[in-house]
Protein backbone atom coordinates (compact mmCIF):
# COMPACT_ATOMS: atom_id res chain seq x y z
CA UNK A 1 0.00 0.00 0.00
CA UNK A 2 1.03 3.54 -0.06
CA UNK A 3 3.00 4.92 2.99
CA UNK A 4 1.77 8.10 4.52
CA UNK A 5 4.13 10.96 4.87
CA UNK A 6 2.81 12.63 7.54
CA UNK A 7 4.69 13.02 10.45
CA UNK A 8 2.68 12.18 13.52
CA UNK A 9 3.31 14.27 16.88
CA UNK A 10 5.28 12.21 19.48
CA UNK A 11 2.55 13.01 22.50
CA UNK A 12 5.36 11.22 24.65
CA UNK A 13 7.74 14.22 24.63
CA UNK A 14 7.44 16.76 27.18
CA UNK A 15 7.06 20.28 26.40
CA UNK A 16 8.59 23.20 28.05
CA UNK A 17 6.87 25.84 29.45
CA UNK A 18 7.39 29.13 27.89
CA UNK A 19 8.43 31.96 30.23
CA UNK A 20 6.24 34.83 31.05
CA UNK A 21 6.74 38.03 28.94
CA UNK A 22 8.10 40.53 31.25
CA UNK A 23 7.53 44.57 30.38
CA UNK A 24 9.93 46.06 28.35
CA UNK A 25 12.20 49.07 28.97
CA UNK A 26 11.84 51.43 26.46
CA UNK A 27 15.11 52.70 24.83
CA UNK A 28 16.33 56.68 25.60
CA UNK A 29 15.47 58.38 22.86
CA UNK A 30 17.86 61.54 22.93
CA UNK A 31 15.76 64.88 23.16
CA UNK A 32 14.44 66.32 19.99
CA UNK A 33 15.07 70.22 19.86
CA UNK A 34 12.01 72.35 18.69
CA UNK A 35 12.05 72.90 15.21
CA UNK A 36 12.70 76.53 13.93
CA UNK A 37 11.75 78.68 11.29
CA UNK A 38 13.94 78.94 8.51
CA UNK A 39 15.63 82.37 8.08
CA UNK A 40 15.07 84.01 4.93
CA UNK A 41 18.01 84.20 2.27
CA UNK A 42 19.02 87.12 0.95
CA UNK A 43 20.41 87.02 -2.24
CA UNK A 44 23.70 87.75 -3.27
CA UNK A 45 23.81 90.29 -5.19
CA UNK A 46 25.53 89.78 -8.91
CA UNK A 47 27.59 92.60 -10.02
CA UNK A 48 25.41 94.01 -13.23
CA UNK A 49 26.89 92.05 -16.57
CA UNK A 50 29.23 94.40 -18.62
CA UNK A 51 27.30 95.28 -22.31
CA UNK A 52 28.74 93.97 -25.00
CA UNK A 53 29.01 95.93 -28.15
CA UNK A 54 26.72 94.17 -30.76
CA UNK A 55 28.84 92.77 -33.80
CA UNK A 56 27.42 94.03 -36.98
CA UNK A 57 25.87 91.72 -38.82
CA UNK A 58 26.58 90.93 -42.62
CA UNK A 59 23.94 92.74 -44.76
CA UNK A 60 23.20 90.63 -47.37
CA UNK A 61 22.43 92.04 -50.62
CA UNK A 62 18.59 92.07 -51.51
CA UNK A 63 16.61 91.48 -54.36
CA UNK A 64 13.89 94.97 -54.54
CA UNK A 65 10.51 93.38 -53.80
CA UNK A 66 7.85 93.78 -56.69
CA UNK A 67 5.39 97.06 -54.63
CA UNK A 68 1.99 96.03 -54.61
CA UNK A 69 -0.47 98.81 -55.14
CA UNK A 70 -3.00 99.29 -52.53
CA UNK A 71 -6.73 98.44 -53.81
CA UNK A 72 -8.46 101.38 -53.81
CA UNK A 73 -11.95 102.15 -55.41
CA UNK A 74 -12.06 104.69 -58.29
CA UNK A 75 -14.67 107.26 -57.97
CA UNK A 76 -17.11 106.80 -61.54
CA UNK A 77 -16.31 109.92 -62.86
CA UNK A 78 -12.60 108.55 -62.80
CA UNK A 79 -12.63 105.40 -64.47
CA UNK A 80 -10.85 104.35 -67.12
CA UNK A 81 -12.01 103.32 -70.71
CA UNK A 82 -10.80 100.42 -72.73
CA UNK A 83 -8.81 100.98 -75.84
CA UNK A 84 -11.96 99.25 -77.60
CA UNK A 85 -13.97 102.62 -76.35
CA UNK A 86 -11.75 104.76 -77.32
CA UNK A 87 -12.42 103.54 -80.78
CA UNK A 88 -15.99 103.91 -80.32
CA UNK A 89 -16.01 106.91 -79.63
CA UNK A 90 -13.83 107.96 -82.30
CA UNK A 91 -16.21 105.61 -84.50
CA UNK A 92 -19.16 107.80 -83.25
CA UNK A 93 -17.65 110.76 -83.66
CA UNK A 94 -17.42 110.51 -87.56
CA UNK A 95 -21.11 110.48 -87.72
CA UNK A 96 -21.56 113.78 -89.84
CA UNK A 97 -23.85 115.36 -87.50
CA UNK A 98 -24.79 113.26 -84.48
CA UNK A 99 -21.06 112.77 -83.65
CA UNK A 100 -20.47 116.72 -83.54
CA UNK A 101 -23.81 116.85 -81.22
CA UNK A 102 -22.11 113.95 -79.01
CA UNK A 103 -18.71 115.57 -79.01
CA UNK A 104 -19.98 118.71 -78.15
CA UNK A 105 -21.90 117.14 -75.28
CA UNK A 106 -19.12 114.63 -74.40
CA UNK A 107 -16.67 117.99 -74.06
CA UNK A 108 -18.56 119.89 -71.51
CA UNK A 109 -19.89 116.74 -69.64
CA UNK A 110 -18.72 115.95 -65.94
CA UNK A 111 -19.98 112.39 -65.73
CA UNK A 112 -16.63 110.26 -66.53
CA UNK A 113 -13.21 112.56 -66.89
CA UNK A 114 -11.77 110.17 -69.24
CA UNK A 115 -14.28 110.54 -71.98
CA UNK A 116 -14.34 114.41 -71.51
CA UNK A 117 -10.72 114.93 -72.22
CA UNK A 118 -11.24 112.45 -74.90
CA UNK A 119 -13.93 114.52 -76.63
CA UNK A 120 -11.90 117.95 -75.93
CA UNK A 121 -9.03 116.48 -77.71
CA UNK A 122 -10.85 115.39 -80.92
CA UNK A 123 -13.24 118.22 -80.96
CA UNK A 124 -9.51 120.41 -80.86
CA UNK A 125 -8.22 118.08 -83.85
CA UNK A 126 -12.25 118.47 -85.28
CA UNK A 127 -11.32 122.22 -85.25
CA UNK A 128 -7.98 122.59 -86.50
CA UNK A 129 -9.16 120.60 -89.83
CA UNK A 130 -11.59 122.98 -89.99
CA UNK A 131 -9.11 126.04 -90.00
CA UNK A 132 -7.10 124.28 -92.52
CA UNK A 133 -9.72 122.90 -94.97
CA UNK A 134 -10.76 126.92 -94.58
CA UNK A 135 -7.55 128.34 -95.71
CA UNK A 136 -6.96 126.20 -98.37
CA UNK A 137 -10.45 126.91 -99.98
CA UNK A 138 -9.59 130.79 -99.53
CA UNK A 139 -5.83 130.10 -101.18
CA UNK A 140 -7.82 128.66 -103.87
CA UNK A 141 -9.92 131.21 -104.16
CA UNK A 142 -7.65 134.26 -103.96
CA UNK A 143 -4.78 132.38 -106.71
CA UNK A 144 -8.01 131.60 -108.83
CA UNK A 145 -6.95 128.15 -108.94
CA UNK A 146 -9.84 125.92 -110.67
CA UNK A 147 -10.73 122.35 -111.42
CA UNK A 148 -11.82 123.40 -115.44
CA UNK A 149 -7.82 125.74 -115.56
CA UNK A 150 -6.37 122.58 -114.57
CA UNK A 151 -7.70 120.40 -117.36
CA UNK A 152 -5.59 121.83 -120.17
CA UNK A 153 -2.42 121.65 -119.11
Amino acid sequence: MEENNIETLDTNTPVQPVEPVTSVEPTPVAPVAPVEEPTPVTPVEEPAPTPIAPQPTPVQPVAPQPVRPETTTIPANYAPISAWGYVGYELLFCIPIVGFILMIVFSFNNSNINRKNFARSYFIYFIFGLIITIIVIVLAAVFGFSLNTIRYY
